[in-house]
């Protein structure tokens, strides 16, 4: 998925946006098939970037939203904190902060999430 998305970097820079479009779209397709969830969340992430930086925004947002879904699914504390914290990052960089706020609120105040962040105590 990676190399796609650089692919796609080049196409566009390149001025050729109906590649561009089939190799992110390309891009879309290995990622929806990769099984670990981390891994996967962090490829829906990285495509969210890469279209962002296209201008597209709406599908921008569509990868973010797959990315937060498939983060969801994963059970190991620290993965699920550090997939969390990348998404935050790319968010604040996008401006989207703000739309996704309340939902990784609520994932961080989690109490399963008590060990990844143990300031909770101290927000509440």
């Amino acid at each position: 998925s990676q190399a796609y998305n650089a692919i796609s970097k080049v196409l566009m820079v390149q001025g050729d946006k109906k590649d561009a479009k089939k190799v992110m779209k390309e891009s879309l397709r290995v990622a929806s098939e990769i099984t670990d969830y981390r891994d996967k969340s962090y490829a829906y992430s990285a495509i969210s970037k890469v279209l962002m930086e296209q201008g597209k925004m709406k599908e921008s947002q569509e990868a973010m939203k797959e990315s937060l879904s498939v983060a969801s699914e994963i059970t190991h504390a620290r993965s699920k904190s550090e997939a969390y914290s990348g998404i935050s990052k790319i968010l604040m960089e996008q401006g989207w902060v703000c739309l996704y706020a309340e939902k990784l609120l609520n994932v961080i105040m989690a109490p399963s999430m008590l060990r990844v962040f143990p300031m909770k105590a101290q927000l509440l």
